[in-house]
């Protein structure tokens, strides 16, 4: 079965070839909602790192919320365009540069949806703010699905070519913007702040040394993380190495995206495509609330844990999702699309 998937992939089973990859960037993948429902067996959930961005550039393009997304970290590969399309590009702080066969150059911030010809290119980088954008297509990138989902950490390279669904009409429609108001900016002056609950070992460890508050604030994020876990590193290490020892005989317990987890070294707070179990010490777990923010940290940030509980992140991750369902909709009826001239 899978050779048979393998040949239908080859010879254009799952649609037309839309870019090829022209120059490699930093780390593009393509990405969904991820695998769902496997994670009893060991099968890390994956999927966007961003899901709030991520649909935000399938609402635009009036797609499935769930279609897969080219996911671009930092700066993009250069793409370039093999058949006509229409898509879509979100990311806070993202610097859109389209050129077309004729060498015109055109800048955008934050994003854009744009028709494109045969010939154009398109390159993604980040300043100032976030870190990974998004690029729909209409109709969704087309693919081979394992267990339900397109999402890969496979990483796309020089020579790559990305389908996208040939029966689908291409619409003819201006160039489009989301409102500023719409994207979610990470960063400016001082810590990102992250909420998280404390586990009941976390609390032990405070309440036999004393309250350890301190370990809560200065830690920077380490340019080697990844989609697996986020490092950070800070002058509390020694504080923590002392007054908390891993031990090398500990056993594994179950872990999931956002557990923070103290190494004897340094904090990971794991990410989306993170293990299904770990054996260090957990100081607790981020709300659900700040994993997209997770996604968007640049190398360098710097963060500060903040306390809080089961009950209060509940809420805040209910009202949150109420907002997006909101924003959504107000896309859909086109309240914060802004027309451009091309």
């Amino acid at each position: 079965m899978t050779g048979l998937m393998s040949l239908a992939g080859r010879f254009g089973a799952y649609g037309n070839v839309s870019i090829k990859i022209e120059r490699q960037g930093l780390f593009d993948t393509i990405q969904d909602h991820g695998r769902k429902g496997f994670r009893a067996f060991g099968v890390p959930t994956g999927g966007w790192f961003d899901p709030y961005h991520a649909q935000l550039a399938n609402a635009l393009l009036d797609n499935d919320l769930n279609d897969p997304c080219v996911e671009m970290t930092q700066t993009s590969s250069l793409f370039r365009v093999i058949k006509s399309i229409r898509i879509a590009i979100v990311g806070p702080g993202a610097v859109i540069e389209i050129r077309t066969t004729t060498n015109h150059l055109r800048v955008y911030s934050d994003s854009v949806s744009i028709n494109l010809e045969e010939g154009d290119s398109v390159q993604v980088r980040h300043e100032g703010q976030g870190l990974r954008s998004y690029l729909a297509v209409v109709g969704g990138w087309k693919g081979e699905k394992v267990l339900n989902s397109q999402s890969s950490e496979k990483r796309l390279v020089e020579g790559d070519c990305v389908k996208s669904d040939s029966l689908v009409q291409l619409p003819v429609r201006p160039v489009r913007k989301l409102a500023y108001s719409v994207i979610r900016q990470v960063g400016g002056i001082g810590s990102v702040v992250l909420p998280f609950v404390p586990s009941d070992e976390f609390k032990r460890v405070c309440k036999t040394n004393g309250g350890l508050a301190d370990v809560l604030t200065g830690w920077r994020m380490s340019p080697r993380s990844n989609r697996v876990g986020l490092r950070f590193e800070g002058p509390n290490q020694e504080l923590l190495k002392s007054k908390w020892p891993v031990d090398s005989g500990r056993l594994s317990e179950p872990v999931m995206p956002g557990t923070i987890q103290w190494t004897g070294l340094e904090l990971i707070i794991l990410g989306v495509s993170g293990g299904t179990m770990g054996g260090y010490p957990t100081l607790g777990q981020v709300a659900s609330s700040g994993l997209p923010v997770l996604a968007q940290l640049q190398p360098g940030q710097d963060v500060r844990l903040d306390p809080t509980t089961v009950e209060q992140a509940r809420r805040e991750i209910q009202e949150d999702r109420k907002k997006v369902r909101q924003t959504l909709s107000r896309i859909r009826a086109g309240m914060t699309v802004t027309g451009m001239h091309s």
